[in-house]
């Protein structure tokens, strides 16, 4: 999954960078006794890394809340030396944020327009459940496979998460399986229960859900690095009360258990590699859009047609025209602007050549209706290769 965001123009890798220094800095500002004197550059550190994470995107809280929750948890609700100068560290993140605090309080309404698609979405809990059980899977191994409860991947990395979360709290000291778990149930929960009593997508996306796929990376990590740590196994057999001179079957079991993560251990690992070598020769894995793109791209270009008319957002238009020749122009037009449609598609549509073919790409209904009423355009009928590319191929009538 990491290396499907990588792949992006876009924050989520920043994200997930600034999460883990800042995560860094903030646990080695901790490490520091109480009557020792702390290391200020790694608060600052801290401080630093936090403010800019805000800015790379506003999910970044749920990092702070994380670590807010770690260090009053850690240190027992009391006002300690080290919780007196994480306080004192946020309050500098909050006023080095304020500048965009005051633009995000002051276009609410730009803000909840942009952001309605994730939060009105409507779904069963069973479809949920499905969509959650697939954004397991894919943070490890991913081979673009349909969101299915039938797909063994989805439950064995599930299974896998599990048990690397029960090594971690049973063999680690508080303050560091703690961190881990916080650092999956904080985000996780915090979208989870919006989206499931007032309706939403925001914990459908697995891009929104960064922090999450890291605290699971460093769960299962640990049970890796257990699976291949004689000593680790060792303490297993101790802690679980089988010794050596017990039976030879408390030994059998030991060693059978033992090679048995490894293997799921190697699995796991080969599994991962192959997929995301397959994730970076590909320009369609696991996006929608990108998809129709590269399926209407090449039809475009192989004709003669130079002529694209739109009604479609500009990010899809914008995605569509990297991929064109220089040739090719779009005639567009802005259906939430447009108080009269009709005429405003009208005017739009005289730029086009009344000669020719041209190709109409991602239409609103309102367009094909239009175009379909229009006695000065005919469109043609589609083949399956331009419905798969959400295209319609028009003709002027003469």
């Amino acid at each position: 999954f990491q290396v499907l965001l990588a792949q992006e123009a876009r924050q989520y890798s920043l994200w997930a960078v600034l999460t883990v220094v800042s995560s860094a800095f903030l646990l080695r500002s901790l490490q520091a006794k109480e009557d020792a004197k702390s290391n200020p550059l790694s608060w600052l550190g801290y401080g630093v890394t936090a403010a800019l994470g805000m800015y790379a995107h506003l999910f970044f809280t749920w990092v702070l809340v994380t670590h807010g929750l770690y260090v009053v948890l850690t240190e027992k609700f009391r006002l300690t030396q080290k919780l007196r100068r994480y306080l004192m560290v946020s309050m500098g993140i909050s006023f080095a944020f304020s500048p965009w605090v005051w633009i995000v309080l002051t276009r609410m309404n730009t803000v909840g327009i942009t952001s309605m698609w994730a939060s009105t979405y409507d779904s069963s809990l069973l479809a949920r459940v499905g969509v959650w059980l697939h954004n397991i899977g894919i943070g490890f191994i991913d081979f673009d496979l349909p969101v299915k409860f039938i797909n063994p991947f989805s439950y064995l990395i599930l299974g896998l998460l599990i048990y690397g979360i029960y090594l971690l709290c049973r063999y680690t000291p508080k303050r560091v399986w703690l961190f881990v778990v916080l650092l999956m149930a904080v985000s996780a929960l915090g979208q989870m229960i919006p989206d499931l009593l007032q309706g939403g997508r925001r914990s459908l996306l697995s891009r929104y859900s960064l922090t999450v796929y890291l605290g699971m990376e460093l769960a299962v990590g640990y049970a890796i690095a257990r699976a291949f740590a004689p000593q680790s196994n060792r303490e297993l057999e101790r802690k679980s009360g089988f010794r050596k001179s017990q039976s030879w079957l408390a030994g059998w079991s030991a060693d059978w258990v033992a090679q048995g993560q490894k293997i799921a251990a190697i699995a796991l690992i080969v599994g991962g590699l192959v997929s995301s070598g397959m994730v970076t020769q590909s320009l369609t894995w696991a996006r929608g859009t990108s998809r129709v793109t590269a399926q209407a791209s090449p039809i475009i270009n192989q004709s003669q047609s130079i002529w694209i008319l739109s009604d479609v957002d500009h990010t899809y238009t914008l995605s569509l025209s990297h991929q064109l020749a220089p040739e090719k122009h779009f005639v567009l037009v802005n259906r939430e602007q447009s108080s009269d449609y009709a005429a405003a598609l009208a005017q739009v549509l005289a730029q086009v050549p009344k000669k020719g073919d041209f190709f109409v790409y991602a239409p609103s209904e309102a367009m094909v209706d239009f175009l379909q009423a229009s006695n000065s355009v005919r469109l043609l009928p589609r083949t399956r290769e331009l419905r798969l590319a959400q295209l319609y191929l028009a003709q002027r009538s003469r």
